[in-house]
């Protein structure tokens, strides 16, 4: 039985490829994973193509991954192995007027927020979880700013905490 449906920040996902390009630095697999493994019944977890656009630029061209030289398929093939651990959903489409298309929707509430906290991708995920009404989950306090517009926000820690 589903309790909780989430959309997981990228920051979390993120810390994830860092363990396997660099195990000698993240020597732990992040806890928020592990937990999502283990809790797959009673999270449902989300994505957007948006998140999506952002780990494969990450993976491409971060810092950190950059060196690697990783091709769009392998990128592909990771990210299809990490979903395949938490059981993550990617949110695709949107209706319009009961009409499916392609693609995500930012509405004008990113406005407000990106006025309030620096990061615009933050901003964008934050309102795609409001659209969907899914809690924002995320390792990152700093998005706390956004709780005025979008009280369901809540740390990693603190969603981990309520399973304990």
């Amino acid at each position: 039985m589903v309790d909780y449906q989430i959309y997981l920040d990228n920051t979390s996902l993120v810390r994830w490829f860092l363990k396997r390009f660099h195990p000698e630095k993240h020597k732990q697999e992040p806890q928020i994973i592990k937990f999502l493994n283990e809790h797959k019944r009673e999270i449902k977890s989300f994505v957007s193509t948006i998140s999506i656009a952002e780990l494969v630029h990450t993976l491409r061209h971060g810092e950190a991954f950059e060196k690697f030289n990783l091709n769009f398929n392998y990128i592909k093939e990771l990210i299809g192995e990490l979903q395949d651990i938490i059981g993550f959903d990617i949110i695709q489409t949107e209706k319009i007027d009961g009409t499916e298309i392609d693609g995500v929707i930012v509405s004008n509430y990113v406005v407000k927020y990106v006025f309030k906290h620096k990061h615009l991708t933050d901003c964008i995920h934050v309102d795609i979880a409001r659209q969907h009404e899914l809690t924002f989950v995320t390792y990152e306090t700093a998005i706390g700013e956004l709780k005025g517009y979008y009280d369901n926000i809540m740390t990693e820690e603190k969603l981990m905490k309520q399973f304990n």
